[in-house]
């Protein structure tokens, strides 16, 4: 493996997508990035699975959210926004506010002068130094191994190659992340599953899909799915076609 010294733009934002839903209320997965929204529709809710509290996002108004432990529903009488998705190592440039990294960070401001995909990408390019920002090289590392390895990774061989003790990596991962490395890898986990649900779900059933994943079994896979998701696999895709931004 090569592990990345040096970053790039491309390296700082990883995807964009304008999303258009008819429906009114969608699940988004948590995916170790972090996600930032820009409402050009109706106001909108947005609940995390496990909360009994929800955020209002008006319209014309930007959320960032630091990388989720659990996932979260967008709700209203339509979904119209555009989802920024950046690198997780820039957690402390994006929410450098904070002396303590709150889990599940997020904050919301109406942005007037940001209206459509180009105008929220020169607002993140501009406002967020990523040229000046020294990511910690042990995390940045550590993330390198876990999404190369798509979550199948044991924690121990990431302290065994970077030669770094479990109580520092575990303080890396919290003060940057918010999230343990055992959840980031769990996610991980999750992601390869509905990638290979999407690829291969006409072909293979959930048992096979389930070993393709990396794990151990159908119990394995229903015990993480209901702690990111609050639902088994089979409730979550019942009635449901998995859309590119999962």
């Amino acid at each position: 493996m090569t592990l990345i010294t040096d970053y790039t733009k491309s390296d700082f934002i990883k995807s964009v997508k304008e999303i258009n839903h008819l429906q009114s209320s969608y699940q988004l997965t948590p995916n170790n990035y972090i996600r930032v929204i820009l409402n050009l529709g109706d106001t909108m809710e947005r609940e995390m699975i496990g909360s009994i509290r929800s955020t209002t996002i008006a319209k014309g108004e930007l959320t960032m959210m630091g990388c989720q432990s659990r996932a979260f529903t967008l709700s209203g009488e339509s979904l119209h926004y555009i989802e920024v998705c950046i690198n997780p190592v820039y957690s402390r440039l994006i929410f450098s506010h904070t002396p303590d990294f709150n889990r599940n960070e997020s904050q919301t401001h109406l942005s007037e002068n940001i209206t459509n995909q180009g105008s929220l990408l020169t607002y993140l390019n501009a406002t967020f130094k990523w040229k000046d920002y020294t990511p910690d090289h042990t995390l940045l590392h550590a993330i390198e191994m876990i999404k190369e390895s798509k979550g199948e990774i044991k924690i121990s061989s990431i302290y065994d190659t970077l030669q770094v003790s479990k109580s520092n990596l575990e303080q890396k991962f919290s003060y940057h992340l918010g999230l343990t490395a055992k959840e980031f890898c769990k996610i991980e986990k999750l992601k390869n599953f509905l990638e290979n649900y999407k690829l291969h779900g006409k072909n293979l059933n959930l048992t096979q899909l389930t070993f393709k994943s990396g794990y151990y079994d159908q119990s394995h896979l229903i015990k993480d799915f209901r702690y990111f998701m609050d639902c088994k696999p089979r409730e979550f895709f019942k009635g449901r076609e998995l859309l590119n931004h999962l």
